[in-house]
């Protein structure tokens, strides 16, 4: 969906909230909720931090894996991050997953937390 989104931005940008819906009309609400509040709750850690949230960095996000485990954040924080992270992949083209989800570190902290 990102290349298509950029493509139509890139002729008017007319179509964007059709290719928007299109895109989402079979995902549930509570699915997309799911994948997007992780994102939220990384993005204001970066925020907080003064680090810009993207691209993807896997210094940045072992940093925060490593942040969430010392502040005893929910168990499934790190989990559902790397997930939310493979689904804006496949979904919108979110380049950088690979190198985070490949971390041996990364899924080392999502496994201890």
């Amino acid at each position: 969906m990102g290349r298509q989104i950029i493509e139509e931005m890139q002729e008017g940008g007319s179509r964007v909230s059709k290719i928007v819906t299109d895109t989402f009309a079979q995902k549930k609400t509570g699915t997309l909720l799911t994948r997007a509040s992780p994102f939220t709750v990384y993005i204001r850690w970066a925020n907080s931090k003064g680090i810009k949230p993207f691209p993807l960095s896997e210094p940045i996000i072992y940093q925060y894996a490593d942040e969430m485990r010392e502040q005893m954040a929910p168990a499934t924080r790190i989990k559902a991050f790397r997930e939310a992270l493979v689904f804006a992949k496949f979904t919108f083209g979110l380049g950088g997953v690979d190198e985070v989800i490949q971390s041996g570190r990364i899924a080392g902290a999502a496994y201890l937390s």
